[in-house]
């Protein structure tokens, strides 16, 4: 910005002695950190208080911001200004305490502007991002300015309904793919780093607010396919509320409807990262707490979900976990979610080889998916992999594709990844592998790419299948022992009918390799890094 001002010689010799001075680096810190750091300095020396007072302050977003995230956070109340650059029409166009001074920041190339869609958003350079928010904490205001910051973010996410509120709170599963939900997803997505913020402040400083958000944000993570990231601030959360409860006397029905909330979406999240023995004593325990409550939205949402996980351990009960959950739905006229329990249902009686009973609730869920919603794509899934039990893989393909178009229209890349793989799957299974492994090869980018590990552990095992009928025996090996060790760190095991067939193609290679190549290989694939192993 100074370049209007003087030639870059003349702005160089300035520069040269004022790196000199490095007067505001550590004097341990690199020197390559400390010349960045009096750079910077040199830069906000020259603001005037309203300018330094609003640049330190905007160091509490991450990811960016908007005019009205400025507005409401940014306090400039009691600071001098000495800013005429404004023009009156530019004042009436926001509030002035803030205008003014971020419209100098831009000017002095200290805050970047980026239009879309007809709308501003401004962001720092990561490095002048750091050095803002370090003068932030050192002023002393950093505080007052994370609490503005969380409830201007906690309203974004909360969308202005009070924490006890039950519509706040539902289980959000009959909400998901609507175009309430995907307008929601669209105004979150842009500043889900602001709400990651936003939420670690809360947990420090309001614990049943920092829980209903985790609770709501729940479902956006599972859609963008990051619930890995979600379930450390649900149960971070959960703790903290529980803490609560213990160090006080007082009862909070508040703080029960909350704990009854994030233990249901715990159980929930647990069961989409394949920890399904987990994910029953959750929810046994939601279950409970749901009877004595009296609520029976949650309670049958918690015998879905339970009947699902004990469905994927090939536990008998659940079927009778899933017929209680579905009498109560269909009690209370709920139709969008009784796709759920029918789906474990059908699982159960496929795995029983009861296929009469397999086959009528095969068609009530036909019934159910003519409504375009997300959990009825869901059971789309579910019937095509019926299907494909059934060896019918033509029909189960085009359930697939059809589940995937749905997925699509709502946005979820999270989703139409996991269709893709399932087409995979099937072409595998079908002797197809050449074009299964064109599949999984763009999948397991992307499965890395959004941090899903169990999906990645899956596909290096479907890969090295995949390997070993091509005889690429050690290559095989090799893959098989980063899947093992990668399911180790993630303590996640497979499903029933994927270790069937795990074990079948372990025991062919063990067969038809050395048994001390094979150990070798293994061995050198359990050493591998997950970067490694993918590439």
């Amino acid at each position: 910005a100074r370049l209007r001002l003087l030639p870059p010689e003349q702005l160089a010799e300035r520069l040269d002695d004022r790196f000199r001075l490095l007067t505001g680096g550590a004097r341990t810190a690199l020197p390559r950190q400390q010349t960045l750091r009096a750079l910077i300095d040199w830069s906000y020396d020259h603001l005037n208080p309203a300018e330094q007072a609003c640049f330190r302050q905007l160091g509490v977003f991450a990811g960016g911001w908007t005019l009205e995230a400025a507005e409401a956070v940014v306090n400039l109340r009691g600071v001098e200004s000495t800013s005429t650059a404004a023009t009156p029409d530019a004042k009436n166009l926001a509030g002035p305490d803030v205008f003014d001074p971020l419209a100098n920041l831009v000017n002095k190339s200290l805050v970047v502007m980026d239009e879309k869609e007809g709308r501003a958003r401004f962001y720092f350079l990561e490095t002048i991002r750091q050095y803002a928010r370090d003068r932030l904490f050192e002023s002393g205001e950093g505080p007052d300015v994370r609490d503005r910051h969380l409830d201007f973010f906690g309203e974004l996410v909360l969308e202005g309904i009070s924490l006890d509120s039950d519509i706040t709170h539902l289980t959000l599963f009959s909400a998901m793919g609507s175009p309430e939900m995907l307008a929601w997803v669209a105004r979150v997505r842009p500043d889900s780093d602001n709400v990651r913020v936003a939420i670690q402040w809360a947990l420090q400083t309001d614990a049943a607010r920092a829980l209903a958000m985790a609770i709501k944000l729940a479902p956006f993570f599972v859609f963008e396919g990051v619930s890995l990231e979600s379930r450390p601030w649900l149960e971070e959360s959960l703790l903290a509320v529980e803490e609560l409860d213990r160090t006080t006397s007082e009862f909070s029905p508040l703080r029960e409807k909350l704990l009854l909330q994030g233990r249901l979406w715990k159980g929930n999240l647990q069961l989409g990262e394949g920890h399904n023995v987990e994910a029953v004593e959750t929810l046994k325990g939601v279950i409970e707490t749901a009877r004595r409550l009296g609520s029976s939205e949650q309670l049958a949402m918690a015998l879905g979900l339970q009947s699902l996980a004990l469905s994927f351990l090939g536990r008998p009960e659940a079927y009778d976990i899933g017929a209680e959950g579905l009498a109560i739905m269909k009690e209370s006229g709920e139709r969008s979610l009784q796709g759920l329990p029918l789906g474990s249902m059908l699982m159960a009686k496929i795995q029983e080889g009861d296929m009469e009973t397999a086959k009528a609730l095969r068609e009530e869920i036909k019934t159910l998916i003519a409504d375009s919603t997300f959990i009825n794509a869901l059971q789309i899934v579910t019937l095509a992999r019926t299907a494909s039990l059934s060896s019918d893989a033509e029909d189960a393909e085009i359930l697939l594709k059809q589940a995937r178009d749905m997925f699509d229209r709502f946005g979820s890349l999270n989703f139409h990844m996991m269709i893709d793989s399932e087409i995979a799957h099937l072409r595998r299974h079908s002797g197809n592998d050449a074009m299964a492994a064109v599949i999984y090869r763009r999948t397991i980018r992307q499965w890395q790419d959004l941090g899903h590990r169990a999906a990645v552990a899956n596909q290096l095992e479907t890969l090295a299948f995949i390997a070993s009928h091509q005889e690429r025996l050690n290559h095989a090996a090799t893959l098989l022992g980063a899947a093992e060790a990668l399911r180790e760190r993630l303590d996640v095991d497979m499903l029933p009918d994927e270790r069937t067939e795990y074990d079948a193609e372990v025991s062919a290679l063990g067969v038809a390799m050395d048994p001390a190549a094979l150990q070798e290989a293994w061995q050198a694939g359990r050493g591998l890094d997950l970067d490694s192993a993918v590439d």
